[in-house]
C-alpha cells in the first residue's frame, strides 16, 4: 500500500443461531451482523523459501509457530433500544475507522439483537437486557470460535462497545463473564517480564449508558399506566413506534405489548451493581462516554456507571469506597475507569464535532499501544 494511501475496507453480512437457554426458550433465532475488516493485501511472489528445520506433524496439525500465531483482534458493537446495528451514524464510522489502523487495526462486529433490524426472534422488548448481554456473548464465541468472514476466520475479541440500552447489556455481560483461564507461564529457560502470563483486559466502552432503570420506562404511556400496569389492573400496555433505522433515519414500525413481567425485569435490574461487579473483576479497562445534553439518559447516568465501576476497581469490591472525591476517584483508577463527557451531545452523537470527539476517544481507547502497557491495575 502507497505511502497515505487509506487502507481497503471489507463489509461481510453474517449470521449464527442464538438460543436463550436461560430463559428456557425451545427455538433458536438467526442473529445476522456486519463485520468489517482490513482487505487482505494482494500477494506479491517471492523466492521461494529455504527448507524450515521444523517438520510439520505427521497427522497434519498446525506446527507449534503456526499455532502460536495471534489471532486478529475484533470489537463487538451493541445497539441501543429500538434500533440497529446501523440505526447512529457513529456505529458505521467506527467499525470502519478500526479497520483502517494498519498494525493496529481491528475488525469489528456490528451486532442485531434478537428482534431488531435483519435479526429473527419477533419485536424488541423493552427489559430484555440480561438476554441481550447473552447475545453478546454469543457474538463473541462466533468470533472467537470461527466461523466470520471469509474462510471461516477466528478472532481474538478485545472489546465491546454498547450504546445506550446496548451499554447495559454490555455491562451485564462484563460482570457475569467467566475470566478465561491464564495461560501457562513460558518455559523457565526463557526470559519473561512481570506478569507477562496474565490475560491482557478486556476493553468495555459505556456509550450514553443508563445507570437508574426508573427514568425513561414511562414516556412511553399516558400518566397512571404503568402503574396500573404493575399493579395488576391491567394486562399489558400497547406500544406502537419506530425503529431508529439507518443514518437516523426513521425505521420499520414496531407494535408489542409490555407486560408487568417485562417491565417489573427493566426495574428490578441494579446497574450500579453490575458495574461494580466490573470494576471489581480486574478483567475489563472501563470507558464511558456521555453528552451532556442527553435528554434520553442524563449525563449522570454515565457519571454514575463510571463511578460504579472506580470504587469497585479502588477498592477490590462493588461498592467500596464510595467516600472518595470524584478527583482523587480518577486519579486513583485511570488504568481502569475513565469518563469523557463531551460538552453539547445529544443522545445518538449527531454532530458532526460530536460524533468525531467519540469515536476519536473509542479507537484510542481499544487500539492505542500506550492502552496495552503494565496490566492496568491502580
Amino acid at each position: 500500500m502507497a505511502a497515505g494511501e487509506a487502507p481497503a475496507i471489507e463489509e461481510h453480512q453474517v449470521e449464527f443461531e442464538w438460543r436463550d437457554e436461560e430463559e428456557g426458550e425451545g427455538e433458536s433465532v438467526v442473529l445476522r451482523a456486519t463485520l468489517t475488516i482490513a482487505r487482505a493485501p494482494t500477494a506479491t511472489p517471492t523466492p521461494t523459501p529455504a527448507p524450515q528445520t521444523e517438520a510439520a506433524p505427521a497427522d497434519g496439525a498446525p506446527t507449534a509457530a503456526a499455532a502460536a500465531a495471534p489471532l486478529p483482534p475484533a470489537v463487538v458493537l451493541a445497539h441501543g433500544y429500538l434500533c440497529d446495528r446501523d440505526g447512529i451514524r457513529l456505529f458505521g464510522a467506527l467499525a470502519r475507522a478500526l479497520a483502517a489502523r494498519g498494525e493496529r487495526a481491528a475488525a469489528c462486529l456490528r451486532l442485531d439483537f434478537r428482534g431488531c433490524g435483519a435479526s429473527g426472534g419477533g419485536a424488541a422488548r423493552l427489559g430484555d437486557y440480561a438476554a441481550q448481554g447473552r447475545q453478546i456473548g454469543a457474538a463473541v464465541r462466533f468470533l472467537e470460535e470461527g466461523g466470520a468472514g471469509p474462510g471461516g476466520r477466528r478472532f481474538r475479541v478485545v472489546g465491546v462497545l454498547g450504546h445506550s440500552k446496548g451499554a447495559g447489556a454490555a455491562v451485564l455481560w462484563a460482570g457475569g463473564r467467566r475470566p478465561p483461564p491464564p495461560p501457562p507461564p513460558p518455559p523457565p529457560q526463557l526470559p519473561s517480564a512481570p506478569l507477562a502470563h496474565r490475560p491482557p483486559a478486556l476493553r468495555l466502552v459505556l456509550l450514553a449508558g443508563r445507570l437508574d432503570m426508573t427514568r425513561g420506562l414511562d414516556r412511553h404511556f399516558a400518566p397512571g399506566d404503568l402503574d396500573a400496569l404493575l399493579s395488576g389492573q391491567r394486562p399489558s400496555l400497547p406500544v406502537r413506534t419506530r425503529e431508529l433505522g439507518a443514518g437516523g433515519r426513521p425505521g420499520r414500525a414496531v407494535a408489542f405489548a409490555l407486560t408487568a413481567k417485562d417491565a417489573r425485569a427493566r426495574l428490578a435490574l441494579d446497574m450500579a451493581a453490575a458495574a461494580g461487579r466490573v470494576g471489581a473483576s480486574g478483567a475489563f479497562r472501563v470507558l464511558v462516554i456521555h453528552g451532556t445534553a442527553d435528554r434520553a439518559v442524563p449525563v449522570e447516568d454515565g457519571r454514575g456507571l463510571w463511578r460504579a465501576v472506580a470504587e469497585a476497581a479502588a477498592a477490590g469490591g462493588p461498592g467500596a469506597g464510595g467516600g472518595a472525591g470524584a478527583g482523587p476517584l480518577a486519579a486513583a483508577t485511570a488504568g481502569r475507569a475513565r469518563l469523557l463527557e463531551i460538552e453539547g451531545a445529544d443522545h445518538n452523537f449527531r454532530q458532526e464535532s460530536h460524533m468525531a470527539a467519540a469515536l476519536e476517544a473509542a479507537v484510542a481507547f481499544f487500539c492505542d499501544p500506550e492502552e496495552e502497557e503494565g496490566d492496568g491495575r491502580p
